[in-house]
């Protein structure tokens, strides 16, 4: 009898945690804006068609200037293209075959690699493929990068 109920606490407090991480999992919304950003103010920003990285220490001035180029959203969710405001007719992508950078201007049929969002938990990473991997830096690597995603204000994509 001791050991069903330690059993069924078990499979109680196993079944609360999945449920609380599911809770907590990050979903994306095809009408929000996101920032991804890394140690705190180190954003990903589309300067001249190119994405870089911009410090902008200010999260408050961030949110209420006109700053199209760190602003994302993602119109197909989870594993589909990215978007940034600054090109918002255009996706994010890089060059084949021998990538190194993303471009933010980038067009379905071009001979480009386009950029997909996936979800890592309470962040995300963005890819061209298992090769091509947004790096931290802004990069292309092999390796993928957890960026810190936050919703911010959309300018144009209202």
């Amino acid at each position: 009898l001791r050991k069903m109920w330690r059993t069924a606490l078990i499979l109680g407090l196993t079944f609360v945690l999945a449920l609380a991480a599911q809770v907590d999992a990050l979903v994306l919304d095809t009408k929000k804006c996101y920032t991804l950003s890394t140690n705190g103010s180190l954003y990903l920003d589309s300067t001249n068609s190119v994405l870089a990285i911009q410090s902008h220490p200010d999260r408050a001035a961030l949110e209420q200037g006109s700053d199209k180029g760190v602003r994302f959203h993602f119109p197909l969710l989870e594993n589909g293209w990215v978007v940034c405001e600054a090109h918002n007719d255009h996706f994010v992508g890089t060059t084949i075959p021998n990538a190194q950078k993303w471009s933010t201007e980038d067009s379905l049929g071009a001979t480009v690699a386009l950029a997909t969002v996936h979800i890592s938990g309470n962040q995300v990473f963005l890819n061209a493929g298992p090769r091509k991997q947004l790096s931290s830096t802004a990069g292309v690597s092999t390796t993928p990068f957890n960026w810190d995603i936050q919703e911010i204000n959309c300018l144009v994509n209202k």
